[in-house]
């Protein structure tokens, strides 16, 4: 859980969520400075959210998420929750391309199926 006014959230609650922030910052290429701004705090407070040091209230987590192009289940770790919300991304991503690149992408995720199935495969045999 995201940390309220009197409620306390566990230690290694707070460093999966802490991970989580620092990863999706990472991978969109974002500076500290530049989600600072964005939510309107020194650089160090959002160095000290990534570090477990400080909590996130909820607006905060809600700004975020949205920054990071995220729901806010992927940083609580509700993983059923994040993972309906991720494919409903994708889905609204897919829609933005040409048809030629959605048969490209299935012919993609076929490919994709199929290495994973194999893989599964080979891991049994070992």
């Amino acid at each position: 859980m995201v940390e309220a006014t009197n409620t306390r959230v566990p230690v290694n609650e707070r460093a999966d969520i802490a991970a989580r922030l620092k990863e999706a910052r990472e991978y969109l290429g974002i500076s500290q400075q530049r989600v600072a701004d964005v939510l309107s705090i020194p650089r160090t407070a959002v160095s000290a959210m990534e570090n477990g040091q400080r909590g996130i209230d909820s607006m905060e987590l809600k700004s975020l998420a949205k920054l990071y192009q995220r729901p806010v289940a992927y940083f609580t770790g509700d993983e059923d929750v994040a993972m309906g919300a991720d494919v409903a991304l994708l889905a609204k991503q897919v829609a933005k391309l040409s048809e030629q690149d959605k048969t490209e992408l299935l012919r993609f995720t076929e490919f994709l199926v199929q290495r994973s199935r194999s893989g599964s495969r080979d891991d049994n045999a070992a």
